[in-house]
């Protein structure tokens, strides 16, 4: 079993853990989803992502009010979609990269679960080693997972969150969510 003086699980937050005080330790980076956690790939940044989309056509659609002519021709949802993920993905790929193939870390691709006081087995997936690890410290930082909650009788639509949106081809309006044009439409 491979001792480690730091295990790390989870790498959103978790990834910059790693800093040069950690030069010449042994630090085990454990992931078992994409690399940058929830906040980068499905949370904050593509949902901030798409509201600025949205502010952008609610600006234009209400431009009037300030004397300015314009129109909102269109919303094309995979060219949003893609400029969000475009983004976002190579940043998650480049930390795997970097801690699969960087100093001072080894990367498991795959679950981790406690076994004793500082013990984890280790299920990696087809590309890693499965195994057990002890550690003389950890830091869990796994996230959270969202919950959508809607009072009964205010809502006739679905609520859509980012990681159901990533592979909508087609703008989520024609599936019955409050897409982007839609909502520019209804604040006017």
């Amino acid at each position: 079993m491979a001792h480690f003086d730091l295990a790390i699980i989870g790498t959103g937050s978790g990834n910059s853990l790693v800093t040069p005080d950690f030069d010449g330790k042994r630090v085990a980076i454990i992931e078992s989803g994409t690399f940058g956690g929830t906040c980068l790939n499905v949370g904050c940044i593509p949902t901030k992502m798409y509201v600025y989309a949205a502010d952008v056509a609610n600006t234009v659609t209400n431009a009037a009010r300030y004397g300015i002519d314009a129109t909102l021709d269109g919303v094309r949802w995979p060219d949003i979609r893609d400029r969000v993920f475009g983004r976002i993905d190579p940043i998650s790929a480049g930390g795997r990269d970097y801690r699969v193939n960087g100093p001072n870390t080894t990367a498991f691709l795959g679950h981790a679960t406690f076994t004793g006081p500082r013990s984890l087995r280790i299920d990696a997936a087809s590309d890693g080693a499965d195994g057990g690890a002890t550690a003389g410290g950890t830091d869990t930082c796994t996230g959270r997972r969202s919950a959508t909650t809607v009072p009964s009788g205010t809502c006739t639509v679905g609520a859509l969150g980012s990681k159901a949106l990533r592979p909508q081809r087609a703008n989520p309006n024609s599936q019955g969510g409050r897409s982007i044009g839609r909502a520019a439409r209804s604040t006017r």
